[in-house]
């Protein structure tokens, strides 16, 4: 395990809604976190921790790449963050977290693997599985990026750790994709009734869209 310090500058971007809508990026990139080289040896794990400090003013999103080498079936990734107490009126600390593959950190890209907002602590991905708000798929050797997103930060600063588990191993096969039905089912000309804005356990839920 080893630990290493980031911090950044002070950075004045678009709000996080603006970035989604319009595809622009305030962002910054972090050092790189480099692993040994891959093993094929089943079950082996390797972790690294990352700690710093995003200061008020921080981009929308914060990257922290990670060279992930050849051999990985699972990368987990857990982090923490302060809060400390604030005046009342003023905003604390939120941090939020998602991943991107090797194929890049374009928003709404085929890199895209996940995001949880703040709703979760940790969260992993490998071939065949994945926390729900996580795309299940397998995983190729290059740069992933996790993505931090410092939705509001407290005027002490936003002191942040990130650790990383990879395992090792045989990579098990992706099952297809299930997606729900676009239509449902009516009962011809009539009054109906729905609620068009839900949170499944995919976001920041409890419960599964089927129920």
């Amino acid at each position: 395990m080893c630990e290493d310090e980031h911090g950044i500058e002070s950075f004045d971007g678009i709000g996080r809604r603006a970035l989604f809508v319009t595809g622009a990026a305030a962002a910054l990139t972090l050092g790189s976190v480099t692993f040994a080289s891959g093993s094929d040896a089943a079950d082996r794990t390797e972790t690294r921790t990352v700690s710093g400090t995003l200061p008020t003013g921080s981009p929308d999103f914060v990257y922290l790449p990670l060279e992930i080498p050849r051999g990985v079936r699972e990368i987990h990734v857990a982090y923490t963050y302060e809060k400390p107490s604030v005046p009342a009126g003023t905003a604390g600390n939120a941090l939020d977290i998602g991943l991107f593959d090797e194929r890049g950190t374009a928003l709404g890209g085929e890199g895209f693997r996940g995001w949880s907002g703040g709703a979760r602590t940790e969260f992993f991905v490998r071939a065949d599985d994945a926390t729900p708000g996580y795309i299940p798929g397998r995983i190729h050797s290059g740069t992933w990026h996790i993505a931090l997103g410092p939705y509001t930060v407290a005027p002490q600063g936003l002191p942040y750790e990130v650790t990383i588990t990879l395992t090792y191993g045989e990579q098990a096969a992706t099952p297809a994709p299930t997606y729900p039905p676009s239509r449902a089912k009516g009962r011809g000309r009539a009054w109906y009734r729905g609620d068009c804005h839900l949170h499944s356990w995919y976001s920041d839920g409890r419960r599964t869209p089927a129920e």
